[in-house]
């Protein structure tokens, strides 16, 4: 079954929070939202469930507030993040699509 990254979006939208912090990059003083990466999981490539139990066992060992920066392949494993997640305090803050992979941005709880 190969299912859309609109139709996971779908999915995940009731699900994101928006965390961002302020900082100041440009000469005109315009304010971007960036946020700070802690870690970075590379899982393009793998599939469903081993990309959602990578990533659970790297969430483990993060500290509150920390930020998972997970690049993954598998549209399975991207729709079935928000009901794993949805178990404990970690949280989907970010989704974007890029053309050969998706990019998920997680705070651990």
């Amino acid at each position: 079954m190969v299912i859309s990254f609109s139709a996971v979006k779908k999915i995940l939208a009731p699900h994101l929070q928006r965390y961002k912090s302020k900082s100041f990059h440009d000469k005109d003083q315009n304010v971007k939202n960036e946020v700070k990466i802690d870690r970075v999981l590379d899982l393009r490539g793998w599939s469903c469930p081993w990309c959602i139990v990578k990533a659970k066992s790297w969430l483990n060992r993060m500290k509150s507030g920390q930020i998972l920066e997970l690049l993954g392949t598998d549209p399975e494993a991207l729709k079935n993040f928000p009901s794993i997640l949805r178990h404990g305090n970690d949280r989907i803050i970010e989704v974007k699509e890029h053309s050969d992979y998706h990019r998920l941005l997680i705070r651990r709880g």
